[in-house]
């Protein structure tokens, strides 16, 4: 396991920090920066990167092929926290699911798993 921040070294002028990667385990070299190409990139949107979020970075990973890009918001005092996830297809991102509160999010891609918007603030 890593721990962040982890950067991913994109090409020799472009470097994110995202706040959470899956890579494949192969794809790491402990002594070297992160080169390849992360599965899934997480981002948890606040107020100061949500438009980051939403428009720079998912063109970039897009651009970048990353295969899934997933968006949570916790959610503010008058929402529920939701997660848009964005899949790679054709070179571009399709939305694969938006989820929000106790929906559940349902997928095999990076890897099984099941996601509830309320359980990740707790």
């Amino acid at each position: 396991m890593l721990l962040s921040p982890l950067d991913w070294v994109a090409s020799p002028t472009t470097v994110f920090v995202p706040d959470l990667m899956v890579v494949r385990r192969d794809q790491v070299d402990l002594d070297d920066p992160f080169t390849g190409t992360p599965l899934l990139v997480v981002e948890v949107l606040s107020p100061i990167t949500v438009a980051t979020d939403r428009t720079l970075k998912r063109q970039q990973y897009e651009q970048h092929g990353v295969g899934a890009y997933w968006m949570v918001d916790p959610g503010r005092p008058d929402g529920a926290p939701s997660l848009v996830a964005l899949r790679l297809g054709d070179g571009a991102y399709a939305e694969e699911m938006v989820v929000e509160g106790d929906d559940t999010f349902t997928t095999d891609f990076p890897f099984p798993v099941t996601v509830v918007p309320d359980h990740l603030i707790r």
